[in-house]
């Protein structure tokens, strides 16, 4: 049993977070982080700053009553402690210090805050400051861990007879720094508040756009969507409302003739006819139910076909819209125009109408011989001889000569056949046909596809438009070729063709005098303009030489004969 294909491990079996979500969850995360880092870094730093400045108020203080000569002169008295606990108590109050101790230079304190430690030994570093230094440090004394600073008390003779402690609990700075971090801490919420609330409406907007796909679904559906466009055989051209190209595939670009990089180049930028460049431009006419439409839509389908760079294109032109999803309206992007290639197509259908003419025109004649047969059979038993023979002579004659002159003549059996059956088929509709190829018309058998889309449609519009006229009348001609141009010549004397009228215009995609097909008509002589000018030729109208009915005539120069060249022989009429 033939084993089931299975589906790529990349397509998930459930949806993951959209792009929107991702960037929410994204943009939190690192709102958070930085949030805490800021903290962080601005608590270390306020820390830092506010110990800096309880070390220059202590310092401050320090020197400030080392300097003070009533701290000087109490030092000498026998009692200092009743001279300098009162003022120290003072000096505290009013410089924002949370101790201030007089010490003797053995360290005995004069002063302090909790009276009872007063006589006691002080807790600190006491060496720089009775070399004459002033000492700050961070130290853990009676009242806890504090920044301090310790400055030597010199008399009016430069010694130094006592020392003068300051300091700030570590607490009270702790504290100090506890008053900042509201403020911080609410700024760094109102900034993280406002980036969530600017990502929430990116969030949405991105969601909109993206119909809430993730990243992997948006990459997985442009891989697919790359790999359709450039694997389709029709050609696929998006246009936006503005007339500019919005997507086209390499089949587009190749059918064009233009770059397949052409993305966002205006219309009227491009090298194309006038009558094609309408049609893409066209205002596309939106579905009646937009408004409403849940899904893509049918809309109004326009079909042509056109002649450009030498090939026959179905172009299908329906507006682009883009669906409604959720609150979000349908809306009208542009229009979509695929593009076929029928050049082929159109070169075969020539050919098989060809052999369909021929195979028409000989069941035909065999029809008619059956008829004639038995119009000699009746002669010869009634014993008519003479008559009978002289009716099957007479009656084949001409037909059979046609066909010996064209088929033994001319060794290109496709024309040939194009003008058998285009000669019989005259008959039938009881017209008078002549054709007639010179002995000395040469040509290569490669310019047999473009003398069968010449002859093939000129001969038509002649046969069409001889059905309307009185005198039907109908002669094709072949001359020269070789050294010479190669001439082919188709008149008739049917309705003819205004006088203001070229061939110009006539070629002109979608002109005809005829109902319009599914495809509309007027793809004939275009066709003919676009196989002569292909050969370098030339296409002349004129009017007959009884005044009315018309003539073509075309004329391709000998330099496209050139290649193996076959004699084509013979005179028919």
């Amino acid at each position: 049993m033939e084993a089931r294909p299975q589906w790529s491990e990349e397509v998930p079996m459930r949806r993951r977070w959209s792009v929107a979500t991702r960037l929410l969850v994204l943009q939190l995360a690192g709102v958070a982080v930085l949030a805490a880092g800021a903290v962080v870094f601005t608590v270390v730093g306020a820390r830092s700053d506010a110990q800096q400045e309880a070390a220059t108020r202590s310092v401050a203080v320090a020197t400030s009553l080392a300097q003070n000569p009533l701290v000087v002169e109490a030092v000498s008295e026998p009692d200092p402690t009743a001279t300098l606990q009162p003022y120290a108590l003072d000096v505290m109050a009013a410089s924002d210090v949370d101790f201030v101790t007089i010490m003797s230079t053995d360290g005995t304190r004069y002063t302090h805050r909790d009276p009872a430690q007063i006589g006691k030994h002080y807790l600190g570093t006491l060496a720089p400051a009775l070399q004459g230094e002033t000492v700050v440090e961070t130290y853990t004394g009676t009242l806890g861990p504090s920044v301090r600073a310790v400055a030597p008390v010199r008399d009016a003779a430069g010694e130094i007879v006592a020392l003068v402690a300051s300091g700030v609990t570590i607490s009270r700075v702790e504290g100090t720094l506890a008053a900042r971090l509201p403020p911080l801490i609410g700024g760094v919420l109102g900034a993280a508040l406002l980036v969530v609330l600017a990502t929430v409406i990116l969030g949405r907007y991105l969601g909109r756009v993206t119909d809430g796909r993730g990243p992997e679904e948006m990459a997985r559906l442009f891989a697919y969507h790359e790999s359709v466009l450039h694997s389709v055989r029709e050609g696929l051209l998006l246009i936006d409302r503005r007339g500019r190209i919005a997507l086209l595939n390499d089949q587009a670009a190749a059918l064009l003739g233009v770059p397949a990089d052409s993305a966002g180049e205006r219309i009227t930028d491009l090298p194309l006819e006038a009558d094609l460049e309408a049609f893409l431009l066209a205002e596309p006419a939106a579905p009646a139910d937009l408004a409403a439409s849940e899904d893509d839509g049918d809309g109004p389908v326009t079909e042509e076909v056109h002649l450009h760079a030498g090939r026959v294109l179905v172009l299908t032109r329906r507006p682009a819209t883009q669906p409604r999803r959720g609150r979000r309206p349908a809306r009208l992007l542009g229009t979509v125009v695929t593009l076929r290639d029928r050049t082929e197509i159109e070169r075969l259908s020539g050919e098989l109408d060809a052999t369909r003419t021929l195979s028409d025109a000989l069941r035909s004649q065999t029809h008619e011989h059956s008829n004639r047969m038995h119009v000699v059979a009746s002669l010869v038993e009634l014993g008519r001889y003479d008559e009978a023979v002289a009716f099957a002579v007479d009656s084949t004659a001409r037909s059979q000569h046609l066909a010996d002159e064209l088929f033994s003549g001319i060794e290109d059996a496709v024309v040939a056949a194009l003008l058998l059956g285009k000669w019989t088929e005259a008959r039938e509709r009881g017209m008078e046909a002549e054709i007639d190829v010179s002995a000395g018309a040469r040509w290569d058998p490669s310019l047999s596809e473009d003398l069968v889309v010449i002859l093939g449609n000129l001969i038509d519009n002649s046969l069409d438009a001889l059905a309307r006229a009185p005198e039907r009348r109908l002669v094709v001609r072949i001359s020269g070729g070789d050294a010479s141009d190669l001439e082919l010549l188709v008149a008739d004397t049917g309705t003819g063709v205004p006088a203001d009228l070229g061939f110009g215009d006539l070629a002109r995609r979608g002109f005809s005098t005829k109902d319009h097909g599914a495809f509309g008509r007027g793809v004939g002589l275009a066709l003919v303009d676009d196989a002569v000018r292909r050969r370098g030729g030339t296409v002349r109208l004129t009017t007959g030489e009884t005044g009315s009915g018309c003539v073509a005539t075309v004329r391709i120069p000998s330099r496209s004969l050139a290649g193996e060249r076959r004699p084509h022989r013979g005179s028919a009429s």
